[in-house]
């Protein structure tokens, strides 16, 4: 068994555990492989769907963590309702490059419609969730790619699961491995110089989520957990699968632009090694 019952459970045991695996997504080869508008085009195209459920384990948490019934009444530790809430005016609701306020998700269907990338599918999407369709028939109404379904899969079950594993979800799923990624793209990935919009989505991400977010999150997962083994037991678990979920849907925007999955092991191999 990976934890000894002599062990103390900690975010640091957990960090240790979960490290190659977060170092895995963080210098995953797909950021190298766009080079043009197109191969852009089909990264956006999929990575919208994750732009979406991030929504999903945030207002999880922000109704588990957070008063938001009425009648009201204080609820939960305050300095982590004011981090909850203050990601979530962001999220939901932060400044627009063009002016005014948006959320994160339709300034990044902005972007694609910016650089000519499909918005059909997850519109769709988002439209028969709108009229009240349930999550699984919506997802099989958009017509989006089965490694897409996938990885929506597992955030939706991480949104509907204990404290501990939407916690490591977010935390581990995104909050601290979406600065890493989203530098990479910045730094290596091509077809960026006629796509503002989605620079600008990508910096706020890096200026938000890297500043102080990763830390806070950090926190609520170990108030969460405490010195309850099971809770850190389950929080590993979730987050392995959430970055391995990660790690096959750039995998699949990798094959669709181009290489191969023996030219993307080496490609992995490579950038990990070096």
């Amino acid at each position: 068994m990976r934890h000894a019952q002599a062990d103390v459970p900690s975010l640091e045991g957990l960090r240790a555990e979960i490290d190659p695996q977060i170092d895995e997504v963080s210098v995953h080869p797909v950021y190298e492989i766009v080079r043009t508008t197109d191969d852009l085009r089909v990264f956006m195209e999929h990575h919208v769907w994750a732009v979406w459920d991030f929504m999903n384990l945030l207002k999880a948490i922000q109704q588990r963590y957070t008063s938001t019934v009425i009648p009201w009444t204080p609820r939960g530790n305050p300095d982590m309702r004011r981090f909850i809430n203050e990601i979530v005016l962001e999220e939901e609701s932060d400044r627009h490059p063009g002016g005014g306020y948006s959320s994160h998700f339709e300034i990044y269907v902005a972007a694609m419609e910016e650089v000519g990338a499909d918005t059909g599918q997850v519109s769709r999407f988002v439209e028969r969730l709108g009229a009240g369709a349930g999550f699984d028939d919506a997802v099989a109404e958009s017509g989006c790619p089965a490694p897409v379904s996938d990885f929506l899969a597992v955030t939706w079950d991480a949104a509907r699961a204990s404290d501990a594993e939407l916690v490591a979800a977010f935390t581990f799923g995104r909050e601290t491995v979406i600065p890493p990624m989203f530098r990479r793209i910045l730094a290596t990935s091509g077809g960026l110089e006629d796509a503002e919009m989605l620079r600008y989505y990508l910096e706020r991400h890096v200026e938000l989520d890297g500043d102080s977010h990763g830390n806070l999150a950090e926190q609520l997962l170990t108030s969460t957990c405490g010195d309850d083994r099971n809770a850190w037991l389950l929080a590993e678990q979730s987050a392995r699968r959430c970055l391995q979920a990660r790690s096959v849907l750039w995998d699949a925007v990798a094959r669709s632009i181009g290489p191969t999955t023996a030219d993307l092991t080496e490609r992995r191999a490579a950038v990990l090694s070096g």
